[in-house]
C-alpha cells in the first residue's frame, strides 16, 4: 500500500481506498494475478494491510470511521464478484 495514497485518503476522512487494477498490474503484477486467482483472500489481505498502514501513521484513525477498506475500480469488480459469489 502506498503511504501517499493512504495519507490522501485520511486527509479527506475517508474509510476506503480505491485500487486501480491496471495500476496494480503495472506496479505489482504478481499481486494482480493473485487477486484474480483468489480474490476473497487477497481482498482480506489488502484490507488488513491498509488498516495497518493507516494506523501506523494515524493511530486513532479507526475512531473516525471504523474499519478501513479498499474499493476496486469498475473493470476489475465484475470479475472478482463472479469468483466470490
Amino acid at each position: 500500500m502506498n503511504g501517499l495514497y493512504c495519507r490522501s485518503m485520511c486527509a479527506i476522512n475517508s474509510a476506503s481506498l480505491e485500487i486501480s487494477y491496471a495500476h496494480l498490474a503495472d506496479m505489482q503484477s504478481l499481486l494482480a494475478i493473485w487477486l484474480t486467482d483468489v480474490p476473497r483472500d487477497m481482498l482480506q489481505i489488502f484490507d488488513e494491510v491498509l488498516q495497518a498502514v493507516v494506523l501506523a501513521d494515524f493511530p486513532h484513525y479507526n475512531k473516525v470511521g471504523g474499519w478501513i477498506s479498499r474499493k476496486l475500480d469498475g473493470r476489475m469488480l465484475g470479475d472478482v464478484l463472479v469468483q466470490i459469489l
